[in-house]
């Protein structure tokens, strides 16, 4: 008995037990639709959202003060039960479900059962529905992988294809896409692989809140990641570079839609433009990427909607390509921290865009200057023939960022300085090594297998590269 019924006079506990007796009887006599609780009257449509009593069961009450006691004491509290048991079930299915984690190899069989000893084959593992978690064992794949409807995953539980070794699980040639998203297929993560070959696209996604990160793509016929008028995409920490084979159509990640990050990748020599963002691209954020070697287009394309934008772009490095950045018929675009170096034209602006704030750029090459703060001066990069974009301790870049809106962090994962102001461009300035051996290992060069081992050992994000050796954040 409660509380707040053992305060209650003689009188208050008989209302109290008569009205949780009138209930219970009422109840008990089956489903109900057609009568409304708040005003005590028949209700055929059932359209209240109040607990609601059938007229039929109510014509056993022959007194006002009945119906008043159902309607102020009996109906609150059964309210009130509904309430209860709705948030005991959501805590419920909270707790007991949970995400599963399927091992997959090349060579892995309908008779595996998932383990990393007894491994699925592809088409078996990923027929075990979304939310899970999908890990590639190291081997060559044949593609296409569809991710299709059946493996949606939900924002608590997003479906994860993960290489269980970066850039191990090696997933080669489709006629069309190699990993390829449906409609209606959100919250997928893709991380971790090599994928190359593609007759159109590395990655194409229909969906929303897709992901992908970690990931080598390279050499495929059209873009290494395309998506059309989807949401919230995140794309980071890849190396994205050799995609396309026409100048004017095919880029390294041809994206449009809204709410999507871009961040921490290198974008290099595609046939067109390194990051095309057409034909509407909204309230998108590009941080700590380095775009370069974009030898028949360009690095960037911006083109919105028209009045459309929102656009960040921040604390990059873009060099050596024909064009720095196009931007087409964007308003409300802010580009600030960032180097457009080497580039034969810094900006192209077409279609009158409005309300840019282009500002704390450095510039080397053509003579630019949009903002107060922009600087013309050289980087001073450590080598950028062999890939290193790294400035050194002269780089007019240091000290001259905005630190209102510069990332915590640089492209390697160091951490800018909290007081004092950030180097423009992706890199912060950061003592090397004194040994030439140890700064040889950081490079990397071209299209060559140990060029792509030199990668994974300099774009560690942890203290040691996947070979076991000291880092530069040591």
């Amino acid at each position: 008995m409660s509380a707040a019924y053992r305060n209650l006079d003689g009188k208050g506990k008989s209302h109290s037990k008569r009205a949780f007796e009138l209930l219970t009887r009422i109840i008990s006599r089956g489903p109900h639709a057609d009568f409304d609780a708040a005003t005590g009257k028949s209700n055929p449509t059932g359209s209240s959202i109040e607990p609601q009593i059938p007229a039929a069961r109510y014509q056993d009450l022959h007194y006002e003060e009945d119906i008043e006691l159902i309607k102020t004491i009996a109906i609150p509290c059964l309210r009130a039960s509904f309430t209860i048991a709705a948030v005991l079930l959501f805590v419920l299915i909270g707790v007991n479900v949970s995400a599963a984690t399927y091992y997959l190899s090349a060579e892995g069989s309908a008779s595996g059962d998932g383990t990393r000893d007894r491994p699925f084959s592809v088409e078996i593992g990923l027929s075990k529905g979304g939310g899970n978690e999908y890990v590639f064992l190291p081997g060559v794949y044949r593609g296409p992988v569809p991710v299709n409807q059946k493996l949606a995953g939900s924002t608590g539980h997003p479906t994860l294809l993960k290489s269980e070794l970066r850039w191990k699980a090696r997933i080669m040639g489709a006629q069309w896409h190699i990993v390829n998203i449906d409609e209606n297929t959100p919250n997928v993560i893709i991380d971790g692989f090599e994928i190359w070959g593609a007759g159109i696209s590395g990655i194409k996604s229909y969906s929303d809140n897709t992901t992908i990160r970690n990931c080598w793509i390279h050499n495929n016929s059209l873009a290494g990641i395309e998506i059309h008028g989807r949401n919230n995409a995140v794309i980071e920490n890849n190396l994205v570079e050799f995609n396309g084979m026409n100048p004017q159509f095919h880029h390294g990640i041809y994206l449009d839609g809204t709410g999507h990050v871009i961040r921490g990748n290198v974008i290099r020599h595609n046939a067109g433009f390194g990051l095309h963002l057409y034909p509407k691209i909204e309230n998108t954020s590009v941080v700590n990427n380095l775009i370069y070697g974009h030898a028949s287009h360009g690095g960037v394309l911006l083109s919105c909607a028209a009045d459309k934008g929102g656009l960040s772009f921040v604390n990059n490095t873009v060099a050596d390509n024909v064009i720095g950045m196009a931007i087409y018929s964007c308003q409300g675009v802010s580009i600030q921290n960032n180097i457009f170096a080497n580039d034969k034209s810094i900006f192209q602006l077409m279609n009158n865009p409005k309300n840019l704030l282009i500002d704390y750029n450095l510039y080397s090459g053509p003579s630019q200057s949009y903002g107060s703060h922009d600087l013309q001066g050289n980087p001073r990069f450590i080598n950028p023939y062999k890939g290193i974009y790294w400035i050194d301790e002269k780089s007019a870049a240091i000290g001259h960022g905005n630190p209102d809106i510069a990332p915590v962090n640089d492209l390697m994962g160091w951490e800018r300085p909290k007081n004092n102001s950030p180097d423009i461009g992706a890199y912060q300035y950061r003592k090397l090594p004194d040994s030439k051996d140890i700064v040889e290992r950081y490079q990397y060069r071209t299209n060559t297998a140990a060029d792509t081992e030199n990668f994974i050992f300099w774009k560690s994000r942890d203290g040691l590269s996947e070979e076991g050796k000291p880092s530069f954040r040591d």
